[in-house]
């Protein structure tokens, strides 16, 4: 975990403070200042923004704060290096009766970072809601952000539901997601959709909510679409002792078992040589193990590409394979046995990707692909 933004700070016209400030975000590795500055501080700030490499956003609260209208924070922008730019809070200017969608036309080149919001105007009191509900201002705004070329760090601030609000913010997430891939077709997007009509499984087997893949019971789940070369990204968690794996290339559901690459998931490894987790199955197993213990979330990418086979878990690639080098069915290329009856040099380098059920209590979640 690294920070990327840090603020909102108010760096005042007192370059002994300012550097203070500075060097505690270089410390830490921080991208992005974003503060409400003394506009007659600007020529001060702009010279340690290009001597740290440091920048800042300036940042927007309703008003009557001061900068709550962009064409105040272009006047502070003005004649500056592109050090200095916008920390944009869309929602704030919702709350200072502005159109954020116009906001955003207005800072196009000097946009840093945004803060995120869907503000609800509706009743007496303007409240955060779940992007892209409420008056649905989201979707465009990221239109135009795409547009812009935006390439900074959107911040999730939902100010409501203070106990509780992380399936509002899993809400805010999906949105993001589903536009992003829209946007950016040739980027990633969801594996599956919302209601799994885009996979093939027995009713009641598998439940997505709230963005989570649970396993019920009742059979694996498969894709409906073939994917060749691709990145899969996904996390996973099990339950105590729990098996089950991430297929991918299966040519023939009919013949999953020997027309699947199975990436092991488990809370260790099932006993046998290659059934660890993050093991292609029966084939290789992992450099190392990073597992984290049953009940925690782990990270996962698996990355296919022509011949090559890598794995990355929690950060750490533990697998980098060559099916070309498993030649003879059922034989590994170090001279041991596997289970599959077809060569792994010789099956098809396109099929479906599928979530086993093996019978154990299992989670997926973040499942996104980027076809390649």
């Amino acid at each position: 975990m690294r920070l990327i933004n840090y603020g909102v700070e108010t760096l005042p016209n007192d370059e002994k403070a300012s550097r203070k400030i500075f060097d505690f975000a270089k410390d830490m590795g921080v991208e992005t200042i974003q503060a409400e500055p003394d506009e007659a501080s600007m020529e001060m700030l702009d010279k340690l923004c290009q001597e740290y490499k440091i920048g800042i956003g300036i940042h927007n609260h309703p008003k009557p704060s001061h900068y709550w209208d962009p064409d105040i924070v272009l006047a502070a922008c003005k004649g500056r290096s592109s050090w200095i730019g916008s920390c944009a809070d869309t929602g704030h200017w919702v709350r200072s009766g502005l159109d954020p969608l116009a906001c955003l036309k207005k800072l196009e080149g000097r946009i840093r970072s945004v803060h995120f919001k869907e503000i609800d105007t509706s009743g007496k009191e303007p409240v955060d809601a779940i992007w892209g509900r409420a008056q649905g201002r989201a979707g465009a705004q990221l239109e135009e952000l795409h547009r812009q070329g935006f390439k900074g760090v959107f911040a999730i601030e939902y100010e409501a539901d203070w106990e509780n609000n992380m399936p509002q913010i899993a809400g805010c997430i999906a949105f993001f997601n589903k536009k992003a891939g829209e946007l950016a077709a040739s980027g990633s997007k969801p594996l599956l959709s919302e209601d799994l009509s885009n996979a093939v499984l027995k009713a009641g087997s598998w439940r997505l909510a709230d963005g989570v893949l649970e396993r019920v019971g009742g059979g694996d789940l498969w894709t409906k679409q073939k994917y060749a070369d691709f990145v899969l990204d996904l996390d996973f968690k099990v339950s105590k002792g729990a098996n089950s794996g991430v297929f991918v290339r299966c040519s023939d559901l009919a013949d999953w078992i020997n027309t699947a690459i199975e990436i092991q998931v488990h809370e260790t490894t099932d006993g046998t040589k290659h059934g660890q987790c993050g093991a292609v199955y029966d084939i290789m197993s992992p450099s190392k193990n990073v597992t984290k213990p049953a009940g925690e979330w782990n990270s996962m990418q698996i990355t296919a590409q022509g011949p090559k086979l890598q794995v990355v878990m929690n950060g750490e690639k533990i697998v980098d394979i060559n099916l070309d080098n498993w030649t003879q069915a059922g034989m590994n290329p170090q001279g041991t046995r596997n289970k599959f009856k077809y060569a792994y040099k010789d099956i098809p380098r396109t099929g479906f990707i599928g979530f086993q059920d093996h019978g154990s209590a299992v989670w997926f979640r973040n499942i996104r692909i980027q076809e390649l």
